[in-house]
């Protein structure tokens, strides 16, 4: 095999090396899929008659990996639930920010309610406004309810 022919060779080993990683998951399958389930079963059990260990269980779950998503945006409803806005305003924030907005489109509108209810009203404001720009054109209804809540807030 002449020089040629390895260097291809190598070259093409590169580029596949390179495909596989960027394709790679950032968690392996079965780690992923074992979070899930106990994110599942947390909010399961925050959901029956022993919420508190539901709870326990979805704020080990963050302490483990702070990006998952589905932990971080029920902590945040829970939070509302309880009237602790100041966390639920930080799990929100994560939400948003590591783009769980696919997955949870509204938790801009829960980010706007606690910061509301903090009486920070007008970076409420500025949240449902934005959150205006990301509703679906199609859902008119929402468009109509999150317009009225800016004009009251406006007042």
């Amino acid at each position: 095999m002449n020089s040629r022919n390895k260097q291809i060779i190598l070259i093409a080993l590169s580029v596949l090396l390179v495909v596989l990683f960027l394709f790679m998951p950032e968690q392996p399958l079965e780690t992923t899929n074992n979070i899930k389930a106990r994110v599942e079963k947390a909010i399961r059990a925050v959901q029956s008659e022993d919420p508190m260990s539901g709870i326990q269980d979805l704020l080990t779950i963050v302490e483990e990996d702070s990006t998952q998503l589905d932990a971080q945006y029920y902590l945040g409803l829970f939070s509302i639930k309880s009237g602790q806005f100041e966390k639920a305003v930080n799990r929100f924030e994560k939400v948003i920010t590591f783009v769980g907005l696919k997955k949870y489109p509204d938790a801009r509108y829960q980010l706007s309610v606690c910061l509301e209810a903090l009486g920070k009203t007008e970076a409420s404001l500025e949240q449902l406004e934005v959150y205006m720009t990301e509703i679906d054109p199609n859902e008119t209804e929402k468009k109509e309810a999150v317009q009225k809540e800016i004009i009251r807030l406006r007042n």
